[in-house]
């Protein structure tokens, strides 16, 4: 990677003018790491990203937005991106927190009604190809009560699945007059277990008898980039599935970024295509 990769066409241009140099003696820590991304890029790139992360804050909350995760095209909706560096930062590749949250995600015939991603320690890292990394990454994902049906019914057709005030309950379809389950969502994996606790018969729980009836089963999307599942929780009328992956690593360019910058400032309504880097 070049100087003139990243000096190229208007992006230099457009930023450059809008930086200003720290009123106060930047660390000598701080001066040491810039000196090792200048080696890089020639000079440090990560304000011109800080810039397109905030437009992009900006210009695409409340639109569709569509990418590839996994191989799969998914389409969501952003409700909010969050990024607050501390003060030299930006400077040096280091973001810090960014926080993102979503609704509406789709992929193939799947939903997830909200989504919240909470990335750590977001920095780049100077190497060939340049990388974006954030560790950890924290994932929470809220499926409603029509998607867990869906996946129930998947698994074990006939069995109705109910979610209401934090207490997920079963019966068979046409017979819920005469009793139902109550369960418990448990982890196991990429797996959900719907485990019965106890069996509710005229007001009636009967424990024991609940022992007896065996559990429904659903897989789960695989977590993205080596991700795993943590917890399983029903709340209210959905159910809530968080995921953590230990360390994200995506790579950056300097023409996708320019392409990304273009295509903000020229975008109206409507979706927007979140274009990744092509695997090296």
């Amino acid at each position: 990677m070049s100087w003139t990769d990243w000096t190229s066409g208007d992006w230099l241009g457009k930023w450059m003018p809008q930086w200003t140099p720290p009123t106060t003696r930047v660390p000598d820590a701080i001066t040491e790491k810039m000196s090792r991304l200048i080696d890089v890029f020639g000079f440090s790139p990560a304000g011109f990203l800080n810039n397109v992360v905030s437009t992009a804050a900006v210009s695409l909350v409340g639109r569709q937005l569509e990418t590839r995760i996994g191989g799969e095209e998914v389409r969501f909706v952003l409700d909010a991106l969050r990024v607050e560096p501390t003060r030299y930062g930006p400077l040096v590749g280091q973001f810090g927190v960014v926080e993102a949250e979503v609704h509406d995600a789709r992929w193939r015939d799947r939903r997830v009604a909200r989504l919240r991603v909470r990335a750590g320690n977001v920095h780049i890292q100077p190497e060939v190809p340049t990388m974006l990394v954030a560790a950890p990454v924290e994932l929470s994902a809220t499926l409603d009560q029509a998607e867990v049906a869906s996946l129930v019914s998947k698994a074990r057709p006939g069995v109705v699945v109910t979610l209401a005030d934090g207490i997920a309950t079963a019966a068979m379809e046409g017979r819920e007059r005469w009793g139902h389950i109550e369960i418990a969502p448990e982890l196991r994996g990429d797996t959900v277990r719907l485990q019965p606790v106890a069996l509710v018969v005229r007001g009636r729980r009967l424990h024991s008898l609940a022992r007896l009836i065996p559990g429904v089963e659903f897989r789960l999307p695989a977590a993205p980039h080596n991700g795993r599942f943590d917890r399983v929780v029903v709340e209210g009328g959905r159910l809530l599935i968080d995921a953590v992956v230990d360390e994200w690593r995506e790579p950056l360019q300097p023409t996708q970024l320019q392409d990304l910058e273009r295509r903000l400032r020229r975008s109206g309504g409507g979706l927007f295509l979140l274009q990744r880097a092509p695997a090296s």
